[in-house]
């Protein structure tokens, strides 16, 4: 049975047994990966999964049920089940359904191009990635991940009150791992290229650019503890925002987890920063014109010039604070349980570029990866402590490289006192939503290293 037919059945059987608010909810997803390891296949997933979840409503309670099989049987059972479950919900905060008859945004569905490339032809740019890295550099010992993936998903929704709504989202993603040694160190690094579509992706280009990074951090020592001046690579501030991400979420600020909390319209960082969330950015695999509850999703000011202004909301919480949804409540999955998160959020450049930036810090630091990202940091506090590395900066250039030092300090007032901004943007790898950041040039942050240094 179709999707449209197997929701009709299910909205007829609700309404036969007098149900009067209900939602249902479903996804598709393709997935498509293949990794490469000395020239062996390491890893092959050419995979596709869909299911659907329904909920019912009933005097301000709610119950939840699941499905992979579309068939008029699974239609009864799946009302049935989400009625069952209601009877054992008891709650003093009602749930709700969008009810309203919204004007989304206009985003172009995503074309399915890398579906349309062979199998043949991934495995072959896989290949080609890792011989250009290898080729480039004797140096070059060992490629142990050389990766393609890509994925598609259509969502679905419709309610007792009308809405019916879909959309389709996609991307891919090519990169690879280089390891390089000298005969006495060994150092490693990734490169990657996200997209919505393969055309700007050069595997050669990928492994050229991974080894000679790699290259780069070769023969790197630790520095002495002290506070430096530092500069942080795009990548690595979409990495440190992480934190302040999670506490734009409304559901953290009224529980008390947030410490945004009570600073709406307040200046919360410096005035050179400015964040937007943008549900249709170029190229991004996230775009998206509703959130899973239904609520259109748009483009706002998170941050402008340092001051809070706004939190993101799902329908519960809005009506809690008295404000309207944000369209930012989100199943990664259908069975997932939804969480309040970004679509794309994009920091908005400066006007300096890096040997500029360099240049006028003169010395310090330059942190180009950061480890510990999930474990490193308390949301709830913003402290941070986490392993680093990347390049001495002296007369104004990147030098020496450095490791072996962990950066610590408290993110908010970290990002109070930021010199400057570059002006090019950096994609960071996509877990669940699209991150573009800029170089970020700090006063000074304490840096813990060697004593021998």
């Amino acid at each position: 049975m179709k999707l449209k037919a197997f929701k009709k059945a299910v909205f007829d059987y609700a309404a036969r047994i007098g149900l009067k608010k209900f939602e249902l909810f479903a996804k598709e997803n393709y997935k498509f990966e293949v990794c490469v390891s000395r020239k062996q296949m390491e890893k092959f997933s050419d995979a596709f999964a869909s299911g659907c979840s329904f909920k019912a409503l009933k005097e301000g309670k709610s119950g939840s049920s699941y499905t992979e099989v579309f068939d008029e049987e699974s239609a009864k059972s799946l009302v049935d089940d989400a009625v069952e479950n209601l009877s054992l919900i008891d709650t003093s905060d009602p749930d709700l359904i969008f009810e309203e008859c919204p004007e989304y945004l206009k985003i172009p569905q995503y074309d399915r191009t890398f579906e349309k490339i062979s199998v043949e032809e991934k495995i072959e740019w896989v290949l080609s990635m890792e011989r250009s890295a290898m080729e480039s550099d004797s140096r070059i010992i060992i490629v142990p991940a050389s990766f393609l993936n890509h994925k598609r998903s259509e969502t679905f929704i419709s309610n007792s009150a009308g809405l019916e709504a879909s959309f389709t989202q996609g991307g891919g993603m090519i990169g690879l791992v280089a390891v390089a040694s000298d005969g006495t160190n060994r150092k490693q690094h990734n490169e990657y290229v996200i997209g919505s579509s393969p055309e700007k992706m050069d595997p050669v280009k990928i492994g050229i650019t991974a080894a000679r990074k790699a290259l780069e951090y070769l023969g790197a020592t630790s520095i002495p503890d002290g506070k430096y001046p530092v500069i942080f690579a795009g990548n690595v501030l979409s990495d440190l925002l992480w934190l302040f991400f999670s506490m734009l979420s409304a559901e953290q600020v009224q529980n008390g987890y947030s410490l945004l909390a009570g600073k709406l319209g307040q200046k919360v960082l410096s005035e050179k920063i400015t964040l937007v969330e943008r549900p249709n950015y170029p190229e991004s695999m996230f775009n998206t014109p509703f959130d899973s509850q239904g609520v259109p999703t748009r483009e706002k000011l998170i941050v402008e010039k340092g001051m809070l202004k706004t939190f993101l909301h799902n329908m519960k919480t809005a009506r809690r604070d008295g404000v309207p949804p944000t369209g930012n409540f989100f199943h990664e999955e259908y069975r997932d349980k939804a969480s309040i998160r970004l679509t794309n959020a994009v920091v908005q450049p400066g006007d300096l570029s890096l040997e500029q930036m360099l240049e006028k810090m003169g010395s310090g630091i330059m942190i180009t990866d950061i480890q510990g990202m999930f474990s490193g940091g308390n949301p709830i506090s913003g402290n941070f402590s986490f392993g680093a590395e990347g390049f001495l900066v002296s007369g104004g250039k990147k030098d020496h490289p450095v490791e072996q030092i962990a950066i610590s300090a408290n993110l908010l007032e970290m990002l109070s006192h930021v010199r400057g901004l570059g002006k090019q943007l950096h994609i960071s790898y996509p877990f669940f939503f699209g991150r573009w950041a800029p170089d970020i040039w700090i006063d000074s942050i304490d840096i813990s290293g060697s004593s021998n240094a």
